[in-house]
């Protein structure tokens, strides 16, 4: 409860993810596992965005919009990366 707190109440995802990693629900303990690396690939950068977007789509109100933004950070991390397009992209 108190990572769902800090994260989903406060938007302090800092002091929260590690709560929800040793958290009670099963698929917020699997999102916020730390996993080393994959920040730094957009593959994978996209890969975490579609758990927490997924995640999203099972609450509603304040909680769904809060893994809705959790999710669209790391969309953005994602294309802040250009090689997520490839080779040929071109900086907008």
């Amino acid at each position: 409860m108190a990572g769902q707190y800090f994260c989903f109440t406060k938007d302090d995802w800092k002091r929260g993810l590690p709560l929800l990693a040793k958290g009670g629900k099963t698929s917020e303990s699997a999102a916020a596992a730390p996993r080393p690396g994959w920040g730094e690939r957009p593959a994978k950068q996209v890969e975490i965005g579609d758990t927490w977007w997924n995640l999203a789509d099972r609450e509603a109100g304040p909680t769904q919009i809060a893994l809705r933004r959790r999710a669209a950070g790391w969309y953005r991390m994602a294309l802040e990366n250009q090689t997520i397009f490839g080779p040929h992209a071109r900086a907008a």
